[in-house]
């Protein structure tokens, strides 16, 4: 059972008032950090916005810091700004399950999101255990590295499972495994089976994922580590489909880098090496820090063992 948030909390130095924690000027604040504009919180809101202004000051009066400053014309959190932000939304999620928790008639719903390479090609098998263990009602969502962790944020998902870069001083994490991480061809391109050089690329038909993407900023990450930039290729394109980047692959002389997991059994694609490149990736768990969510993940890691 999730500890009950009507209680004082103290967090880095925040005094949370029990009962007030989610009251109506949390949500002033926290819809002024989605929209970072008064007018438009006022209107989001259906307040007017001398209103707003006076729930912020509220807020900061009570805390005895500011939470938000203009650089020039532009509204930007404060650094308490954004620590309160982060610890309200971490309540927020908590109190979502203690009304799960409270509802026992229906059960749970465990809300997981996974980067396409992940959801599309690793962990169906987990999720087949997941789903016929009947402890949860399950909702998937694949989507890219960057929206996952908006997601998350929002409270809108328990657990991520994620490829790409992450802060991991901000998100809770455990370690799922490393994966092969390669170049991928047509069976009968020249590089197939082969290690090459970065050089050799250059002049290659690139293929990459859509900004935002884990895959994409993994070899970004690689590329850079020598000395290389995207545009330094004769040509590329981006595609968000894995379906359709394979079967572009498959059918001309174009490349691409993902997981080894992508190409499994089929039979057109094959993969390559390029030298000094990383050809291993670490895949992780991603959760809120202190709240519920770790409790989730220990209980989806008992299932799927």
């Amino acid at each position: 059972m999730i500890q009950s948030n009507y209680h004082f909390l103290y967090i880095n130095n925040f005094k949370l008032w029990g009962a007030e924690v989610l009251d109506y000027r949390t949500k002033t604040f926290l819809t002024l950090c989605e929209e970072m504009n008064y007018r438009k919180t006022a209107e989001k809101l259906n307040m007017t916005q001398p209103g707003v202004t006076q729930h912020i000051h509220l807020l900061e009066r009570e805390y005895g810091c500011s939470l938000f400053s203009y650089n020039g014309k532009t509204l930007t959190l404060t650094a308490e700004g954004k620590l309160l932000r982060t610890h309200l939304l971490q309540v927020m999620y908590n109190e979502n399950w203690l009304r799960q928790e409270f509802s026992a008639a229906k059960m749970p719903t465990l809300r997981i999101g996974a980067t396409k390479s992940i959801g599309d090609y690793m962990i169906a098998p987990d999720l087949i255990k997941l789903i016929r263990s009947g402890e949860f009602t399950v909702d998937l969502s694949i989507d890219n590295t960057q929206n996952l962790l908006e997601n998350l944020e929002q409270g809108k998902m328990d657990f991520a499972m994620i490829e790409g870069d992450f802060d991991k001083t901000r998100w809770g994490s455990r370690k799922m495994w490393s994966e092969p991480f390669c170049g991928i061809c047509a069976i009968n391109h020249p590089f197939a089976g082969k290690t090459v050089l970065i050089e050799q690329l250059l002049s290659q038909h690139l293929l990459l994922r859509e900004t935002g993407s884990g895959t994409r900023a993994i070899f970004e990450a690689g590329m850079n580590a020598l000395g290389y930039r995207i545009d330094s290729f004769h040509k590329v394109n981006n595609i968000s489909s894995f379906y359709v980047l394979r079967e572009l692959i498959a059918q001309s002389d174009a490349i691409s880098f993902g997981y080894s997991s992508v190409i499994k059994g089929d039979h057109r694609l094959s993969n390559f090496t390029v030298e000094g490149f990383p050809n291993t990736h670490d895949l992780y768990y991603v959760y809120q820090k202190n709240t519920y969510a770790e409790t989730l993940l220990k209980k989806y890691l008992e299932i799927i063992k």
